[in-house]
Order: structure tokens, then C-alpha cells, then sequence
């Protein structure tokens, strides 16, 4: 009896090693923000003032070159540098991009 229940535990704690080895971390389908290449798009959001502008804000783990383009030529708006660990407001001249 006793080997009994030692198999059960050991076919359990098996089961777990299993399970905890598909962690998100070492999910192949887990997807990060981290990357070099990222397509957005602006939904109308208008406000009633006169300035309008698109902001997006670029954070990074390491010091980084930004390139900002748009269209299907890409059109360049403009090259920013972001410093390690810390983000980088961008305005966009909403006429731009109407």
C-alpha cells in the first residue's frame, strides 16, 4: 500500500513539473512589446480645441535610435534617441496623418 501512494506522488509531482514548465515565460505563443518593427493605427478621437496632435510613447531596456515613418512609402517624421530604462513622448502633428 504504502508503494502505492509513493507512485501516486510521484506520477503527481511529475504532473506538476509538466505543467510549470509551460509557464508563459517559455510559451512559445507568449508575445512581448520588445521588438524593432511595430504597426499602429489612430482610431478618430478629436477634441473640440484647436490643437490637435498624436502622441505615442517609446520605452526601452537599453539606449535606442527611433525612426517614426508613415504610409506605405514610409514617409520619415522623424529620428529620436530614448536613453535606457526610461520613455520617450512623441508628437505627431495630427494634419500629418489626417
Amino acid at each position: 500500500m504504502l508503494r502505492f501512494f509513493l507512485l501516486i506522488g510521484l506520477i503527481f509531482m511529475a504532473l506538476l513539473n509538466v505543467q510549470a514548465d509551460n509557464s508563459p515565460s517559455k510559451d512559445p505563443c507568449h508575445y512581448s512589446t520588445e521588438g524593432k518593427d511595430f504597426w499602429l493605427g489612430f482610431m478618430q478621437n478629436r477634441n473640440t480645441g484647436t490643437s490637435h496632435y498624436i502622441e505615442i510613447t517609446v520605452t526601452s531596456r537599453i539606449s535606442a535610435e527611433i525612426t517614426v515613418t508613415y504610409g506605405p512609402n514610409e514617409v520619415l517624421v522623424g529620428k529620436y534617441q530614448v536613453s535606457a530604462n526610461a520613455s520617450l513622448p512623441i508628437s505627431i502633428d495630427y494634419n500629418l496623418l489626417e
